[in-house]
């Protein structure tokens, strides 16, 4: 054992939580250091370096565990699992069937939800909400209010932000960068060096993979814009 529930208690939303205090040392934790707060020892791992931080909660049927760490106000609830080397931070919710592992880091208010899965280096900040059945991965960069939802998958080392929306069976990858408010959904893809900006809609089932197209597309035709197909996806 790596722990024990204290006789420290909260009241969190009509459920009894324990604070967590670590009785031997592990990583960056010593022994006799006090942790968030779980539910039951269910919650929180007694293998591994997996540690929750502060006042971070984690509840219900949710699952912390590997080399994971919860800091700074994270709430994980329902039946969400956060594990690997992943990092969570910054008063981030993750919460029903979502995941969190390998070492993505997702920080800053951002919210995760549904069967979302992050992984792989991705790197989520900064209000971003990510929910539906989307899978994140590689390296992958999200952050100022991005939304990601319904199917969508995000891999290589594409770049949102800037209140971009990515829906649908959407996809984005390669060196692509989504920003100022563009929207990508439908059964678009969206790759290579290409720049998605200024308001610009790509749907249906446009494929956009030119370099650096710019900052004020707006591709809503049913054609194809290049023959390429997008890369082999990665596992995440």
């Amino acid at each position: 054992m790596k722990y024990v529930l204290t006789n420290e208690r909260i009241d969190f939303e009509g459920k009894t939580l324990y604070r967590i205090k670590a009785i031997k040392s592990f990583g960056d934790v010593k022994e006799g250091d006090l942790g968030g707060f779980v539910e039951s020892g269910e919650n929180l791992s007694q293998e591994g370096n997996a540690w929750i931080y502060g006042d971070s909660k984690v509840v219900d049927s949710s699952r912390v565990y590997g080399n994971a760490e919860v800091r700074d106000n994270v709430i994980i609830r329902d039946f969400a699992k956060v594990y690997g080397n992943s990092k969570v931070t910054d008063y981030v919710e993750v919460r029903n069937h979502a995941r969190i592992f390998n070492e993505a880091w997702v920080s800053d208010n951002s919210e995760i939800i549904g069967y979302a899965q992050i992984s792989g280096h991705a790197r989520v900040r900064e209000y971003v909400r990510i929910g539906g059945d989307t899978n994140v991965y590689g390296d992958v960069n999200l952050c100022g209010y991005a939304t990601v939802d319904e199917n969508a998958k995000l891999y290589g080392s594409a770049n949102i932000g800037g209140q971009a929306a990515i829906r649908g069976k959407a996809r984005v990858y390669g060196k692509a960068i989504v920003r100022d408010y563009a929207e990508i959904k439908d059964d678009a893809e969206v790759g290579g060096n290409v720049v998605i900006g200024g308001y610009a809609c790509v749907d249906n089932n446009v494929r956009l993979f030119k370099n650096n197209i710019g900052a004020s597309v707006n591709a809503n035709a049913d054609e194809t814009t290049s023959p390429l197909k997008a890369p082999s996806e990665e596992t995440a």
